[in-house]
Parts: C-alpha cells; sequence; structure tokens
C-alpha cells in the first residue's frame, strides 16, 4: 500500500526489505525469497495482486486495493483500543 509501490509495482526483493527479513547469508537468503514468492502465489490466487507483463514486479488489483485498505482502517482503529484494554 506504500505510494511507490502504486506507481511502479513491488517485487519480492522490496517486500523482503520492507520485512526487514535481509541478511547476507545466502542460503538464509533464498530461504526467505521463497517464503515471500509462496506468499505472493496466494495473493495472486486469490486475486489481490496481479503480475507486470514482462518483468519481476506484481500491482495490486482493484479487489486487492478495497480489501488492503480496508484492514488498515480496521487496524488502525481497533488494534490501539484493544491494546489499551488488555494492559489495563
Amino acid at each position: 500500500m506504500r505510494g511507490e509501490h502504486l506507481l511502479k509495482g513491488f517485487s519480492n526483493r522490496d517486500i523482503r526489505h520492507h520485512l526487514g527479513l535481509t541478511t547476507p547469508n545466502k542460503v538464509e537468503s533464498r530461504r526467505q525469497a521463497a517464503y515471500v514468492s509462496r506468499l505472493l502465489k496466494r495473493l495472486h490466487l486469490h486475486g489481490l495482486i496481479a503480475k507486470i507483463q514482462r518483468s519481476r514486479r506484481w500491482r495490486l488489483t482493484h479487489k486487492g486495493q478495497v480489501l488492503m485498505t480496508a484492514v488498515l482502517m480496521l487496524h488502525d482503529r481497533h488494534y490501539p483500543q484493544a491494546l489499551h484494554n488488555h494492559a489495563a
């Protein structure tokens, strides 16, 4: 849902970078890339992301934008309140 990804799409490497899954270890890096690839495949099968032709990049579909915006709004509204109630 970041603005730069709406313009040019996103790649496996971008997702790993934003999730903090970067490591200099080649074996662990391949494992993390495979993990993110499986997540991207799952989102694609649900119709939330689509492949940009002739590239290794993905973009959000309209359905994905609507759903992810709703999820973020619910998270921002209810998570702080639930965290506050749990701490009290």
